[in-house]
C-alpha cells in the first residue's frame, strides 16, 4: 500500500518493502508471487514477476489483444528499455495492429544498438514495402538475407519486389 492505496489486487498491506498477502487459511505471509509490480516508497520499482507478465502477454496475444500486449511490453521496458526481446515483439505486435511507424522506431532501435537479426530487417523491408519504398525495402531485404542466408522470407520478398517493378514498367 502507498499512501492508502493498494498496488495490487493481492496485496493486503505493504510497510517498507515487505509485501503481506492474505492467505485462504487467513494468515499472512510475505511473498511477492504473481505481483507484477512493486513500488518503494519513493516511487522506484522493487520487483517485476517477468513470468506472470510473459503469461499474460502470452494470453493477449493468443486471444488477439495485441494493444494490451502491447501494454505488458511498455511496461517491461519501463525497466529494461533495452530488452531487444522485447522490443521485437512490441514491433511485431504494431505491425499486427498496423501501427507501422511504432514498429518502424522498435526495430530501428534495434538496428542502432546492433541488437538487428536477420528477422528485425526482413521486417523493416515488409514496412518500407507496405508504404510503397520499394528501394528501402530491398536493401532491408538483402541485409536480412546477408545476415542469414537461411532466411528464405527474405529472399521471397525480394522476388515479390523485383516481380511489382516489372509489373508497375
Amino acid at each position: 500500500m502507498k499512501d492508502g492505496k493498494v498496488l495490487n489486487s493481492k496485496i493486503e498491506y505493504r510497510n517498507k518493502g515487505a509485501i503481506w498477502l492474505a492467505r485462504p487459511d487467513g494468515s499472512y505471509g510475505i511473498g511477492a508471487s504473481d505481483i507484477e509490480k512493486i513500488e518503494n516508497d519513493d516511487g522506484s520499482v522493487s520487483r517485476y514477476d517477468h513470468k506472470t507478465i510473459a503469461e499474460r502477454i502470452e494470453s493477449d496475444i493468443s486471444q488477439k489483444k495485441y494493444n494490451e500486449a502491447i501494454g505488458w511490453c511498455d511496461f517491461l521496458l519501463e525497466s529494461y528499455p533495452d530488452s531487444p526481446d522485447t522490443r521485437y515483439l512490441r514491433a511485431t505486435l504494431y505491425q499486427k495492429t498496423g501501427d507501422f511507424g511504432k514498429a518502424r522506431d522498435d526495430y530501428e532501435f534495434l538496428v542502432k544498438k546492433s541488437q538487428a537479426t536477420a528477422r528485425v530487417y526482413n521486417n523493416l523491408g515488409v514496412i518500407f514495402a507496405q508504404e510503397k519504398n520499394y528501394d528501402e525495402a530491398k536493401l532491408y531485404f538483402e541485409k536480412a538475407s546477408e545476415k542469414d542466408p537461411g532466411l528464405s522470407e527474405a529472399r521471397d520478398n525480394i522476388k515479390v519486389l523485383e516481380n511489382r517493378r516489372r509489373d508497375n514498367k
